[in-house]
């Protein structure tokens, strides 16, 4: 079973990294050149953005707005698991503080494509945690 190099498996996790800085400058241009041209994401608030200028206008709102106090906590990402040639996909988890009045946990899932700039973004899903209430 073909698997990712550490080099690709070095890119990916530098891709993310580089979402981590661009989120923390409240920096939408630099997150949506994240992505392939025809990727797209479904936000943790259900929102769908396609293509980098509709992801660029959604955090360029959203980083202005709702996650203008936000800050990320206990990021754990998966290893890149190998799918086709050029495509992989990860699976995260992180906490979020600052959006309401407790924090909350996202799950979210990355397809990766190799593209001639190196690995992006070709689809990302988030999705908060149900908090449940013990009764």
């Amino acid at each position: 079973m073909p698997t990712l190099s550490m080099e690709d498996r070095a890119e990916i996790q530098q891709l993310w990294a580089e979402y981590g800085m661009a989120f923390g400058r409240a920096d939408a241009a630099a997150i949506a050149a994240l992505y392939v041209p025809d990727g797209d994401m479904v936000a943790v608030d259900g929102e769908m953005a396609s293509g980098p200028e509709a992801i660029e206008a959604y955090y360029r709102r959203q980083l202005s707005g709702a996650y203008q106090a936000v800050s990320l906590a206990d990021i754990t990402l998966d290893a890149p698991r190998h799918i086709s040639d050029g495509v992989a996909l990860m699976n995260a988890t992180w906490f979020v503080h600052g959006a309401t009045p407790t924090p909350f946990r996202v799950r979210s899932t990355f397809v990766l494509r190799r593209e001639t700039a190196g690995w992006r973004y070709a689809a990302a899903r988030f999705a908060a945690g149900l908090q449940m209430s013990s009764a």
